[in-house]
């Protein structure tokens, strides 16, 4: 499932970045195994769903400008009923979801208080 693997990636990259040891984008995209496009954008979408990241260029690491920032990550499965199905689904036989009788994943970001 790709969504699970882009949650596994986004978990690991607040690891590094928890313990300020990213390194370069580079290299932070090395030990990601993707390009550092991808790796700009997977930041990007962190920061627009309200992670405080920056980059220190003499540190050569990612780091939260907030240092209370935790990433927080919610994600459940709940498989449906075909009723529920076509509930959802207006009555029409094309799922909408990643997998079929899969209804509901949510990822949420949340700073701690």
């Amino acid at each position: 499932m790709n969504f699970v693997r882009q949650i596994e990636r986004i978990q690991r990259v607040d690891q590094f970045i928890s313990k300020q040891s990213t390194g370069s984008p580079e290299e932070l995209a090395s030990k990601l195994d993707i390009s550092r496009r991808q790796l700009f954008r997977l930041i990007e979408e962190l920061k627009d769903y309200g992670a405080p990241i920056e980059y220190s260029r003499s540190l050569r690491t990612f780091y939260y400008l907030d240092k209370n920032f935790r990433l927080k990550i919610n994600f459940s499965i709940q498989f449906i009923t075909e009723k529920e199905e076509r509930k959802i689904n207006g009555g029409n036989k094309n799922i909408f979801l990643p997998c079929q009788n899969m209804a509901l994943y949510a990822f949420s970001l949340a700073s701690a208080i």
